[in-house]
């Protein structure tokens, strides 16, 4: 893992959907009563309340995002979250968390 200056800022995802036509409206529910708030929808950041409409027709990239934390000194703060994390994270099956600034 790089280094990241105090004070960076960065999200903890997992993603689901990668280059994949559809609408997703059924994912964007589950999400959501499975208590997720935020997910990433073809490079932007969206509350899963907003009303999304994705063009069927079109291949997306859908990540979940699981925790959004920053940086102070040189431990990311939440760093106690980390069983937390990993517990919402397997609330989506077997995925790949990653990291995002």
């Amino acid at each position: 893992m790089e280094v990241m200056p105090a004070g960076t800022r960065f999200l903890v995802l997992a993603p689901v959907i990668r280059g994949q036509k559809g609408e997703y409206k059924d994912l964007f529910e589950d999400m959501l009563k499975r208590g997720f708030v935020r997910a990433r929808v073809d490079g932007q950041v969206v509350r899963l309340t907003d009303d999304l409409k994705l063009d069927r027709r079109i291949k997306h990239d859908i990540a979940i995002v699981i925790d959004r934390l920053k940086i102070e000194g040189r431990v990311a703060s939440g760093e106690d979250r980390g069983s937390r994390i990993e517990d919402r994270g397997s609330k989506i099956e077997d995925r790949v968390l990653m990291m995002e600034d």
